[in-house]
């Protein structure tokens, strides 16, 4: 779950924008009425500077499901290198949702959402040195790179803090990442997918688009969130279009140091998604220089000898899916 592109075309924006990204990222459904007065500007403005920020493909808005709650597993698969030929491959394989080029130990980084790992490897791999990371807990961090101070008192509801899987306390799973895998039944279908390729849609707007009334769609989607399957709504943020260097770090560490890593990567305003495995974990940063990368790795590496952390450098996003074409699928069974 990557929300970068490969566009580098650097985007002007100005304080009033930094502010829109800062409490869109933070809040995907805060009032704009109130974020309007907070801002002091009108509300024609606001939504008109907020649309120029999607069109500009600075903001995406997007629905963050947990897969494995489908009966997926998600991996990292680090490679040393593909030819130009499985490069296009991977880029038409539905199980691939990410592909990055990166510079670092490894050339290519996948991120994989499949139910058969060995099956997978079997048929889409044929590069013999790879590295394979399973992904069992996922968290999304509030990116605050303007270091805007937000004004909690103008949000529609306080930001639930147990709402997602995190590195020391997973309230959809067992704490080891494995899920027990729902049952979706054809208007639970028809609601995702709607919602899939319009986040943004409303109550109203899901009666419209789907047919159903709005007390079905409501206790639909109260049970879909209930059974942890929706993390939640966000606004990407385009960090190559903010002039941001993207990396991705692989951290190493032993049981004992694992709170001391979380307390880290949760204080850091520049990591927008951290996933840990039995005895690692990944996490997208984006940061205004490599300084900044630098001071982060040596806080890290300073916990202990056995922090190791890795990181790579995001050159080029060649595919990105957050919807995978496999999840997709599984959920267009029931229509």
């Amino acid at each position: 779950m990557v929300f970068t592109t490969n566009s580098r075309q650097i985007e002007k924006i100005d304080v009033k924008d930094e502010k829109i990204i800062s409490y869109l990222n933070y809040d995907f459904e805060i009032s704009r009425k109130k974020l309007a007065k907070e801002l002091n500007i009108g509300e024609p403005n606001l939504n008109y500077k907020i649309q120029r920020l999607e069109d500009k493909n600075v903001l995406s808005p997007l629905l963050l499901l947990n897969f494995r709650k489908l009966g997926f597993k998600h991996y990292n698969i680090f490679l040393d290198k593909v030819s130009k030929e499985e490069l296009e491959e991977f880029q038409n394989n539905s199980q691939i949702s990410v592909i990055l080029e990166v510079f670092g130990p490894k050339k290519i980084i996948l991120e994989v959402i499949t139910k058969n790992l060995e099956l997978f490897l079997e048929t889409s791999i044929t590069n013999q040195k790879v590295e394979i990371v399973e992904l069992l807990n996922d968290n999304f961090h509030f990116t605050n790179f303007f270091n805007i101070k937000i004004n909690k008192n103008i949000l529609e509801k306080e930001i639930e803090k147990k709402e997602f899987d995190t590195l020391t306390n997973v309230p959809f799973g067992n704490g080891l990442g494995i899920f027990n895998s729902l049952k979706l039944d054809l208007i639970d279908s028809k609601i995702l997918l709607t919602l899939s390729t319009n986040p943004k849609l409303s109550t109203l707007g899901i009666c419209k688009e789907t047919k159903l009334n709005r007390q079905t769609v409501t206790n639909h989607i109260k049970k879909i969130k209930t059974q942890g399957l929706i993390y939640k709504k966000i606004y990407g943020v385009n960090n190559f279009t903010l002039g941001f260097e993207d990396y991705f770090l692989k951290i190493n560490f032993i049981q004992k140091d694992k709170k001391d890593i979380s307390d880290i990567i949760n204080k850091n305003k520049y990591i927008s998604i951290s996933c840990s495995s039995y005895q690692s974990v990944t996490t997208y940063i984006s940061v205004p220089s490599y300084r900044e990368l630098a001071k982060f790795v040596e806080e890290l590496e300073s916990i202990s000898k056995e922090v190791k952390v890795e990181s790579f450098q995001i050159l080029n996003v060649k595919k990105i899916e957050n919807l995978p074409k496999i999840v997709k699928a599984e959920l267009e069974k029931n229509k």
